[in-house]
């Protein structure tokens, strides 16, 4: 993966931590696919475009005071793909409950941004569909 898909990805997960919509579309390509039909819960479903994106960014933070995505682990899958195991914390904006998962996600870049992204709720999962395995 080139140093370029590396820096997009932390930026889309510093911007996307912070809530900022406009700094989180900006890291993503005009045609980007964000697959979470392998997301239990609410979101899940396949967005398509910023338009979509922008929406499902505004479902997502709505119910949440606070709301981090952490980067447990990069996987390099080559010059455009990359696997990310990913750690949610948010905390509920009427409760205050605190919530959290580990998922993965499988990302691909097109001109120096990201173009896809695909979740998965485990990083074996994840690493077969790019064919690799631990």
């Amino acid at each position: 993966m080139s140093q370029e898909n590396v820096v997009v990805l932390h930026r889309w997960r510093e911007s996307w931590s912070r809530h900022d919509a406009e700094a989180t579309l900006a890291c993503l390509h005009d045609d980007v696919v964000v697959d979470f039909s392998g997301a239990r819960g609410p979101f899940s479903g396949v967005y398509r475009g910023l338009a979509e994106v922008r929406g499902l960014l505004r479902s997502m933070w709505e119910p949440w005071d606070q709301v981090t995505i952490e980067f447990v682990e990069v996987i390099d899958c080559g010059a455009d793909r990359a696997i990310t195991v990913n750690v949610f914390e948010a905390q509920g904006r009427s409760s205050g409950a605190i919530t959290g998962a580990r998922v993965a996600n499988l990302w691909s870049f097109r001109d120096g941004l990201i173009h896809r992204s695909e979740l998965f709720q485990s990083k074996d999962e994840a690493l077969a569909v790019v064919g690799l395995r631990e």
